[in-house]
């Protein structure tokens, strides 16, 4: 394998998000000469418009995560996260070790970028190859001991955060020793050694709390060659993005073409057949990704679920968002982002849907129009002044110093 090789690794996550993030990344690897190589979970092997990236791809062998009494709660921390994602059960966390070892002793990459990849990044660093991670603030929390309550409507005591962390440090710590790796002090210690690179914006973070870190700005993708068709010609168009699943789907799609607001639908899991069943007169819907880079010229709002990169796209370009989340990280970034009367959010845990009231607010509300732009002027350097070429320059840097 060539030694100029880079493997981007993405581990936890289930949204398209996490390859747009890495999409541009790579790309901008590709074009300084490196040979850039994706391990990507094994379900997305089928993915919409994977191969097109141009990329060398490995996919993870089949396995599941293992059902614990975790399995229903809301994980409360970052740790939490991972025991939630694995690293609860011992033989998941060792077998997840040895497969990254073997993929790491095959490949020997020059860099290794971890993508809300924790298992890959400790692999790595205990193998000794430099190791960069991307993320959010959801899957870059703040480097702190005890780690910080991850739900922003509620604070936990600093005792529970503290309880939480030895919890973490109990489970995971035997089986690392068993592994041969170096113990953890903290959760955070999964970082230690690692440059990291926090895609998001102040607004974006899925943490309020202060943080050491330096905001590098989203890292943003779009479709390139598939133009979203508006059905009209001035700026009243409606954009919404959710999957099939979402128990809102139908409903809005239902409430748009009852209102005759006229929006165009992408249903992430549809057929055609299904897309062309679903449109009416004033409703599009599709099955396919679509280009949001010039949204604003046509966009009114946007409906999404809470991913991060369809929310910067939009903000970045002044459109407010009405999200209705559908797991908790979708939900905290909608709390943040209706926090900051950047747009609305549906309450996660209310079973009562409350999408029409929020949808009539959306629907005259100047205020979060004019937060949008002013949020959009603020962060305009973000467009010109590309994350993806500050990560590859740092992490050539990083190389350098090998």
């Amino acid at each position: 394998m060539k030694s100029s090789s880079v493997l981007i690794c993405w581990e936890i996550g289930g949204g398209l998000g996490h390859l747009y993030r890495i999409n541009p990344i790579a790309s901008e690897f590709k074009r300084r000469g490196m040979h850039v190589i994706l391990a990507i979970p094994e379900s997305f092997r089928d993915t919409s418009g994977l191969q097109e990236f141009g990329f060398e791809v490995i996919f993870f062998p089949k396995s599941r995560v293992p059902v614990s009494e975790r399995s229903g709660i809301l994980s409360h921390t970052y740790g939490e996260n991972l025991l939630k994602n694995g690293f609860s059960d011992r033989d998941y966390l060792l077998w997840r070790l040895k497969n990254w070892e073997q993929i790491l002793k095959t490949i020997k990459p020059a860099v290794v970028i971890a993508e809300h990849a924790p298992y890959a990044l400790l692999a790595a660093k205990t193998l000794g190859f430099p190791v960069a991670a991307i993320g959010t603030g959801f899957s870059l929390p703040p480097f702190q001991c005890p780690m910080p309550g991850l739900q922003p409507w509620f604070q936990l005591p600093d005792s529970v955060l503290r309880k939480k962390e030895q919890s973490f440090l109990e489970l995971v710590n035997p089986a690392l020793l068993e592994a041969r790796y170096s113990l953890l002090k903290s959760v955070s210690d999964i970082f230690s050694d690692v440059e990291t690179f926090l895609c998001t914006l102040n607004e974006l973070d899925h943490y309020k709390v202060p943080r050491n870190a330096e905001y590098i700005g989203p890292v943003v993708y779009s479709q390139l060659d598939s133009d979203i068709f508006w059905l009209s010609d001035s700026k009243e168009n409606i954009f919404v993005y959710l999957r099939k699943s979402s128990k809102y789907f139908r409903p809005v799609i239902k409430l748009l073409s009852e209102k005759g607001l006229p929006s165009f639908v992408y249903g992430l899991g549809l057929s055609s057949e299904e897309a062309e069943a679903l449109s009416t007169k004033t409703v599009k819907v599709n099955n396919k990704p679509v280009c949001l880079g010039n949204a604003f010229e046509k966009c009114r709002f946007a409906i999404t679920e809470g991913g991060h990169n369809t929310g910067a796209l939009m903000l970045l370009q002044g459109i407010p968002i009405l999200i209705l989340p559908g797991q908790l990280e979708q939900a905290i970034l909608s709390y943040r982002i209706s926090e900051n009367n950047l747009g609305l959010s549906v309450n996660y845990f209310n079973s009562r849907s409350d999408v029409k009231e929020k949808l009539e607010i959306m629907l005259h509300s100047d205020e979060l129009s004019r937060n949008a732009k002013k949020f959009s002027e603020k962060y305009s350097k973000c467009i010109s002044i590309k994350a993806e070429k500050i990560i590859v320059d740092r992490c050539q840097v990083l190389l350098l110093k090998r």
